[in-house]
């Protein structure tokens, strides 16, 4: 049963206290974040899943592509472009869908912390002014960043013509840069008035401030993650080296091309892709309260907050005042 139990966001935490309300806040609100998932994500995994064994498909028959560069074909050249497209597809699939998993999960947190009452009987109806306000951002800023990304790989490139030591230190760089950039999304998703480079701006230097917090914690709850994902991830990979090992060596692959094998593995990839949206869940959540933390360190935002809280009380109650004076 969902509680009323207020997390607050702006807060000076440890690693083991942001860890903990990480999941407390999941726990707190399980129903209604798997029933938004449900409506928002798993349509997105249902075509989500056919460009993912569209690509394993495409591995599979590269893999069987001739030696010999001579001897290959248009059909085989077609299957090459086939797997090219398949794979753009996937990553904008994924594109969109940490857009909307940030929105829906971050307007979750945004609506627990302006509403008395907490998530308890809330639907999407309640959300969706946020929701899609956080989602236009998301999209936003996600693309501004693999923007920045690309420039970021055409400099490098650039650079290592010159001396490979570059490239080393282009990603040892880029490593570095891009954990202190995480925190730009939770400031441009819980920050009204921040624009899109101030939110870069804004995010980089409080993910520099807090840089170590912010990789262990990711780490620890990435690590998490990535082992609970295995189990709905697992049946799929399986399902797919099957399928390969029955295409090279021809044994079974009647079967393995069949369409009740091609249905099994399309529910397997329908599981595997929302089962990541839902643990990567863990990492968004983790990094809201990381921000939380940092921002409340270096710039007190749950005393504006108390201020702004006490200021609508007291309109409220001349409000009421003057209604009793009437």
């Amino acid at each position: 049963m969902q509680t009323n139990s207020k997390i607050p966001l702006y807060k000076e935490r440890t690693f083991g206290e942001k860890f903990s309300v990480t999941f407390a806040f999941l726990r707190q609100n399980w129903k209604l974040w798997l029933q938004l998932s449900c409506y928002l994500l798993l349509p997105l995994c249902l075509v989500q899943a056919l460009a993912l064994n569209a690509m394993a498909g495409g591995i599979i028959e590269g893999g069987m592509l001739s030696e010999s560069v001579g001897d290959i074909m248009p059909s085989e050249l077609q299957d090459g472009a086939g797997y090219l497209v398949s794979y753009l597809a996937l990553i904008l699939f994924n594109y969109v869908g940490v857009s909307i998993l940030v929105a829906m999960l971050y307007s979750m947190m945004r609506y627990d912390r302006d509403h008395a009452g907490g998530l308890s009987g809330v639907a999407f109806a309640d959300l969706k002014q946020m929701f899609f306000k956080g989602l236009r951002r998301a999209l936003l800023l996600l693309f501004a960043l693999s923007l920045l990304t690309i420039l970021y790989f055409v400099i490098i490139l650039l650079l290592v013509s010159l001396s490979l030591w570059f490239l080393l230190l282009g990603v040892v760089l880029l490593f570095a840069l891009a954990i202190a950039m995480t925190h730009s999304l939770p400031v441009y998703l819980f920050e009204d008035d921040m624009t899109m480079f101030g939110a870069i701006g804004r995010g980089f230097i409080l993910g520099w401030l807090t840089w170590g917090g912010t990789f262990l914690l990711l780490l620890v709850v990435g690590i998490l993650a990535g082992f609970v994902q295995g189990f709905t991830t697992m049946p799929w990979y399986i399902a797919m080296i099957v399928k390969m090992v029955f295409a090279i060596n021809d044994d079974g692959s009647a079967f393995t091309s069949s369409l009740t094998y091609s249905s099994i593995m399309y529910v397997l990839a329908v599981v595997q892709a929302f089962g990541a949206y839902l643990t990567t869940s863990f990492s968004v959540v983790a990094l809201a309260y990381q921000y939380g933390s940092a921002a409340e360190q270096r710039d007190h935002f749950s005393v504006d907050e108390d201020i702004q809280r006490f200021e609508k009380m007291a309109d409220n109650n001349d409000e009421i005042e003057n209604f009793e004076s009437l």
